[in-house]
């Protein structure tokens, strides 16, 4: 279930810190890391120049199934932001995904963490391709606070993002009284 405001004032009336809370991102995500590029080597023959270099990618996946804890609240834009590690060595927002309350009453993925000594980090929504690319743009109107990561598709000017879920399982137990009519 999408993590919405009304959900979360219900959530912590329990729970004011959100320290039990676990939530899970709507799509599988794919961040990539490429390393910054070092020097490479040059080795020039009568018949070709060659250039030889090696760079290093790191790939973080976030799939569906792995839930992720709240560690810090922020805000940004006078938008309430939540931000949210996926790994159990993560404590501070500094390495933590950041989602920012957006105008549809969803938290939408819109900051990533950053590594040292490597670029500008890449996300993806579902898969690597350059298809499922995820760019800050705004969803549907240019009157909106916050740019936010998401794919356009040009048919029908659709926007997918990255939105906070979380697991719920209501149980209403129902108590049924039942009467047998003993005849006349």
């Amino acid at each position: 279930m999408n993590l919405s405001p009304t959900e979360l004032t219900r959530l912590q009336s329990s729970d004011p810190e959100l320290e039990e809370l676990r939530v899970h991102p709507s799509k599988k995500v794919w961040v990539t890391f490429p390393e910054k590029p070092k020097a490479d080597s040059v080795d020039v023959t009568s018949d070709r120049v060659m250039i030889s270099g090696q760079r290093t990618l790191d790939t973080k996946e976030i799939p569906r199934s792995v839930t992720g804890k709240i560690v810090g609240i922020d805000t940004l834009n006078s938008m309430p932001l939540f931000w949210v590690t996926f790994f159990p060595d993560c404590k501070d927002p500094s390495c933590a995904y950041g989602f920012v309350l957006t105008e549809y009453s969803l938290y939408t993925l819109v900051a990533l963490p950053t590594l040292e000594l490597h670029d500008k980090a890449r996300a993806y929504r579902r898969t690597r391709t350059r298809r499922n690319r995820l760019k800050l743009s705004k969803q549907r109107s240019l009157a909106e606070i916050n740019d936010v990561y998401a794919v356009s598709r040009r048919k029908g000017r659709r926007v997918l993002t990255i939105d906070l879920q979380f697991s719920k399982k209501t149980l209403k137990r129902t108590r049924r009284r039942r009467e047998r009519a003993p005849g006349v």
